[in-house]
């Protein structure tokens, strides 16, 4: 019987797309590069395949909407599952998997933010997934936030009479106050509606912006990112265009380039879609970026 491995990719309602479940047969960032974008591709069923670094595996795959759920900006949350092998893969072994994706998936949403990814260990196939065999990374520390201050002394008594004189003080301080909400309100409209999302992308590997963003139909590769002597680099594939500056204001010059926080760049795909993306973060597992069309 074939040994296989479970995987999973998808995104959260605030979290770009990454994979959830690595399979321990994939250590190399070039291989989980090319496992992202093949679970990625749309293309769901059995195939073959082969890894950056040569070795052939086969792979099967399902795309499937999750029933309720929604991003920030109210579009249905997807996610790819399936399992990997060196031998033989078959599409019961994905069924086999799913249980166990769904519930790597909702601890996801419930913990976005300080998730890290399950690494899966070879199972036979055909064969549930049992959770113990799933090990995650240890989490981080967390931060300690400065203590809040007492707000309730500062709030005088509701049983406290309130001066004649400073009547009109208090109504001017109220409707001041008004319209510092509302101006919040209004802003926070504005980035949910019109913002850039932010997206994660993978350290080396390639990426499908128009799979990260829904605005277009998925395709080819639109970005490749590689890493030399310590340092991350954006490459446009074949087809693809890739400038630095903001996409109404081009800096220059086209090709190879380096990602470094705050850097800003033009991507225009092969099929002709254009987006502007603005580097956040940069970790030792993932690229967080802002990616827009503008």
């Amino acid at each position: 019987m074939s040994r296989v491995w479970p995987f999973l990719y998808g995104r959260g309602r605030e979290r770009g797309y990454r994979l959830l479940i690595v399979p321990d047969l994939l250590t190399d960032p070039g291989a989980l590069g090319w496992l992202a974008r093949a679970a990625s591709s749309g293309r769901d069923g059995e195939r073959a395949e082969r890894l950056p670094d040569g070795p052939a595996v086969r792979l099967a795959v399902r795309s499937e909407v999750v029933d309720g759920e929604f991003d920030e900006f109210g579009r249905p949350l997807r996610i790819s599952y399936g399992v990997v092998s060196r031998t033989a893969v078959s599409m019961r072994d994905v069924d086999a998997a799913r249980e166990l994706a769904v519930g790597v998936y909702r601890e996801f949403l419930d913990a976005e933010e300080s998730f890290r990814p399950r690494t899966a260990q070879a199972l036979p196939g055909g064969r549930q997934v049992p959770a113990a065999r799933l090990a995650a990374e240890p989490p981080p520390v967390p931060s300690v936030a400065p203590p809040v201050p007492n707000v309730a002394r500062a709030v005088p008594s509701a049983a406290r009479a309130v001066r004649p004189g400073r009547v009109s003080r208090l109504r001017l301080v109220a409707v001041a106050g008004a319209v510092v909400v509302a101006l919040l309100a209004f802003l926070l409209v504005r980035t949910l509606l019109g913002g850039a999302a932010e997206h994660s992308l993978p350290t080396a590997g390639t990426v499908d912006l128009d799979l990260l963003t829904g605005a277009n139909t998925p395709g080819a590769p639109d970005l490749t990112v590689t890493r030399s002597d310590g340092k991350i680099y954006f490459e446009p594939p074949p087809g693809a265009a890739l400038t630095q500056g903001d996409c109404r204001r081009p800096e220059g010059p086209e090709g190879r380039a380096q990602a470094v926080p705050g850097s800003r760049f033009c991507v225009t795909t092969p099929d002709g879609a254009v987006y502007d993306l603005r580097v956040r973060a940069i970790t030792p597992q993932e690229i967080l970026a802002e990616v827009d069309e503008p």
